[in-house]
């Protein structure tokens, strides 16, 4: 064997144990977020405790960071007072992954809305059946906060989706919820132009006043009201929204 391909050879098997230290040092970092054991904003140690910590080097911390950093894990942010910050997993992060895997499949809106129909109103009915104070002063909070910051026609109804989803009692529908309401936002944002402005304060109203109602229902524990509610507050929406949009094919790449 020639000294130069003896070189590429050692070249070679250094660089698989390097990947294989970055996946180690990547993986361990991320059971740590995951598992809740490095909350949302904690301070990674820098990279020369990492390296004293794991017994890897400057290299392989760096790596494993960018990982990270690419899976919306963490933060990384330069200066003085820079550092890796940690992020916990969002529903925004999953629905970007679930949206490109859409996007990919051809997948049309239709088919996005369809499901939410599927999910949701069983969602609100748990809801309702089994509710706290605090879930229904957070819900109503947030009815007030539209009054006073304007009736927006799609981040106001994302807003208040997410906090249901936050606070169903069934955990893993209230992730789904959340996640098919995160792509129904985005395609509604790209054909946001398309609507009359008219028609969008005058659905804003509408929304509100939908939301409202069923925050009064949930309260009073009226499961069957406040299903049937939902249901038809989506109904409205996909006719709101029209068929050229439900027809068109899901788009996540160029949300604004």
């Amino acid at each position: 064997m020639t000294g130069e391909n003896a070189d590429r050879k050692f070249d070679g098997a250094g660089r698989i144990k390097r990947l294989r230290a970055t996946d180690a040092l990547a993986a361990t970092l991320r059971r740590q977020i995951v598992d809740g054991d490095l909350g949302e904003g904690d301070r990674l140690p820098n990279e020369s405790e990492l390296e004293t910590a794991y017994g890897v080097s400057r290299p392989t911390v760096r790596q494993a960071l960018s990982m990270l950093e690419r899976e919306g894990l963490i933060v990384v942010r330069h200066g003085t007072r820079g550092g890796a910050l940690v992020r916990r997993p969002s529903i925004g992060v999953a629905a970007r992954y679930v949206g490109y895997v859409l996007q990919s499949r051809g997948v049309h809106v239709a088919d996005v809305f369809a499901m939410r129909l599927r999910l949701e109103p069983p969602v609100i009915r748990e809801l309702a059946e089994r509710h706290s104070d605090s879930d229904v002063q957070a819900l109503r909070e947030l009815i007030a906060a539209e009054r006073t910051g304007g009736y927006d026609p799609i981040e106001a109804p994302e807003r208040f989706r997410l906090t249901l989803a936050e606070r169903s009692p069934n955990v893993a529908s209230a992730v789904m919820l959340g996640l098919f309401g995160e792509l129904g936002r985005q395609q509604s944002l790209l054909a946001r132009k398309r609507w009359p402005e008219k028609d969008l304060e005058r659905f804003a109203r509408i929304g509100h006043a939908r939301r409202s109602e069923l925050v009064d229902l949930i309260e009073a524990g009226d499961a069957d009201g406040a299903e049937a509610l939902w249901r038809e507050y989506l109904l409205d929406t996909q006719r709101v929204i029209g068929r050229e949009l439900l027809a068109t094919r899901v788009d996540v790449l160029d949300v604004p």
